[in-house]
């Protein structure tokens, strides 16, 4: 009986830290680059398509609006959409 006990205790753990692993597997990366997109932050200065913008707060970066032509005012919102090298592309926030 008490053998029983034990083995469900080990199937319950192993199904526990399956179930760990794979959410792991599809979690977005939160750090490095990779971990920008999907980001929200303001425009400092304007987007006419380049300018800068505030991400996490604190951070400044170089960004450029995804649509050429576009004009993103200081103050708004927008989304990291791509980096390429130590530029954000970015796109107009939608509320």
């Amino acid at each position: 009986m008490g053998w029983m006990i034990l083995l469900g205790a080990i199937v319950v753990i192993i199904v526990l830290i399956a179930i760990v692993i794979a959410k792991a597997q599809f979690k977005r990366p939160t750090t490095g680059l990779d971990g920008m997109i999907g980001e929200v932050g303001v425009v400092v200065s304007r987007l006419s398509p380049d300018g800068r913008v505030r991400i996490h707060g604190r951070e400044i970066w170089n960004a450029i609006s995804l649509f050429p032509g576009e004009v993103i005012e200081a103050g708004e919102k927008v989304e990291v959409v791509r980096i390429e090298k130590t530029t954000l592309l970015v796109k107009r926030k939608e509320v």
